[in-house]
């Protein structure tokens, strides 16, 4: 910027970055717009105010259409795959997802892990969050169905079965054990 002359008339324009935005001008500007004049009558300090607002990503991830994600003064429909939104620096943010009718929550990932249909977030920088919604009658993600073993999830008609199993063989009588073994 070049020197002033006196009672030169000075226009400034405040660019916020991406994490910020323009509260005011204070000092030899006194303006709630982005854009100030100083009449450089005197020697003038002009102060730019900031507040950190970083950006919140939403994202629906899995089955769009099949759940939301609510807070405070956020709504996130599956049926928009991406929500945003400039959340004050440092706030604490309690996430909800909840799955439509015919769907259930697969869990999150992002900036929020797990398979709680709650999550935390620190709003200490830029962050996105996914919430994974699926069909209902889908097979749910580890739960140990087909060939490689593993998962960890049992359904109740498999915990079922191995209750009935451990039942019979304490009920079963010594005789059966001992005839199937005679050749």
């Amino acid at each position: 910027m070049s020197a002033a002359h006196p009672n030169d008339l000075i226009s400034l324009e405040a660019r916020p970055d991406a994490d910020t935005e323009f509260a005011s001008f204070s000092g030899g500007c006194s303006s709630n717009t982005t854009r100030c004049q100083v009449n450089m009558d005197t020697d003038k300090t002009v102060t730019v105010n900031w507040v950190f607002r970083p950006m919140l990503s939403i994202q629906i991830g899995g089955v769009a259409g099949k759940g939301h994600v609510t807070s405070v003064g956020i709504d996130c429909d599956g049926a928009n795959a991406t929500c945003q939104t400039r959340i004050d620096g440092n706030t604490q943010l309690v996430l909800t997802a909840t799955p439509n009718a015919g769907a259930r929550f697969d869990g999150w990932s992002g900036a929020c892990s797990g398979l709680m249909p709650t999550c935390i977030v620190t709003m200490d920088a830029r962050k996105t969050v996914i919430a994974n919604f699926a069909d209902a009658s889908s097979a749910p993600p580890n739960s140990g169905g087909g060939g490689g073993g593993g998962g960890g999830r049992f359904d109740l008609l498999s915990l079922l079965a191995l209750g009935l199993v451990g039942v019979w063989r304490m009920l079963r009588p010594t005789s059966w054990v001992e005839s199937s073994t005679a050749a």
